[in-house]
């Protein structure tokens, strides 16, 4: 993991051992704090956790490593460390499904995904052909907007600012 320099949102002493470790270090397994676990004590000085969930375990590919993060991390950040503490979900998940994931979760996250993309997913598996996935919907490869499942060549050809 690389050190983390973010700031702190009140003086060390007073910081739990965790969130001290997490801003730190940047986004981290829960192993590797100082507690090795979140309390709710970590929870007011701004430590968090973050995870993807499926039906079961199976369709996650296997058991997922929770990543802990105090708010003052970039979330692109934090999902670079759960992409790279879960290469197996990477490789059993095709982005339009982490997508969907992420977008039961609090804004934000499936645009800090799309940041971060290129360096997790193949181009090809971030387009998903028609009805592998999703048949109500997708995403334009170019743009990230979101749109009906038969809008994307309408929207290549007339609308999109990234083709540009």
């Amino acid at each position: 993991m690389m050190a983390w320099s973010g700031g702190r949102h009140r003086g060390d002493s007073m910081l739990t051992q965790n969130a001290r470790y997490l801003l730190e270090h940047g986004p981290s397994v829960l192993v590797d704090l100082p507690g090795e676990q979140v309390y709710p004590h970590d929870r007011e000085d701004g430590v968090r956790t973050f995870s993807l969930t499926g039906s079961a375990a199976s369709s996650m590919g296997g058991p997922v490593t929770m990543v802990a993060y105090h708010v003052e991390h970039d979330r692109t950040d934090v999902l670079r460390a759960f992409y790279e503490e879960n290469p197996r979900l990477v490789e059993t998940k095709s982005y339009r499904a982490i997508q969907k994931l992420l977008g039961k979760k609090t804004s934000g996250w499936k645009d800090a995904s799309r940041e971060i993309r290129g360096e997790f997913f193949d181009e090809e598996e971030i387009v998903t052909p028609p009805g592998t996935e999703d048949a109500d919907g997708q995403e334009c490869p170019r743009c990230g907007t979101e749109l009906s499942f038969k809008g994307l060549p309408a929207h290549l050809r007339s609308g999109c600012d990234a083709g540009n």
